[in-house]
């Protein structure tokens, strides 16, 4: 008896579960991190934006110089960058103040040092590197962006005949997450 009971509670619990599950997938909306809706006389628009995920890390020079070692031995030389440049958040895709803070705080979370909303490349700061003989050496001070990318999802629902219209885009981004010195020999 006691056996029969406990089965049938976790049928139920099963198939609650199971209906939930279908009802979110379903919906289309399961991905969706914020939305946005808007009626119209002849339909409703809802507007959302999937949760950002991190793809690669980019590189904006603000400065560049090279050394070129014609002589014999080692030599020692030194960068000082006497220009900044100045790297902003960006989105490929128009959004309101909104959005654009809650995508940016979702990347943030998850960019270990974080992310800013702009960052200078610097200048009055130097680095000191050996260059090989014969050998070029390349430095640059500049900013090392976070790039990121999701989907948007459009649906409009028409209060006549005509069918529901879904429609998916990508879009992608960066924000500057660290200023740098790179050298590299050529």
């Amino acid at each position: 008896m006691f056996a029969i009971q406990t089965r049938r509670i976790h049928a139920v619990v099963l198939a609650t579960l199971l209906l939930l599950v279908l009802g979110v997938v379903g919906s289309g909306q399961a991905q969706a991190g914020s939305c946005d809706g808007r009626q119209y006389s002849d339909r409703s628009e809802t507007v959302c934006s999937s949760t950002p995920y991190k793809t690669t890390q980019g590189w904006v020079v603000g400065y560049r110089d090279s050394f070129e070692n014609t002589g014999v031995n080692k030599m020692t030389a030194s960068c000082t960058a006497t220009t900044s440049s100045t790297v902003t958040y960006s989105l490929s895709l128009t959004l309101g103040v909104e959005a654009k803070a809650w995508i940016f705080a979702k990347i943030s979370a998850s960019v270990t040092g974080g992310i800013s909303w702009s960052k200078a490349t610097g200048y009055s700061t130097s680095t000191t590197f050996d260059v090989p003989r014969g050998r070029t050496v390349v430095c640059e001070r500049g900013v090392v962006t976070q790039r990121f990318a999701g989907n948007r999802i459009t649906t409009v629902d028409y209060k006549d005949w005509r069918p529901t219209v879904r429609k998916t885009s990508g879009w992608t981004g960066f924000a500057p997450s660290m200023t740098r010195w790179k050298t590299y020999t050529l």
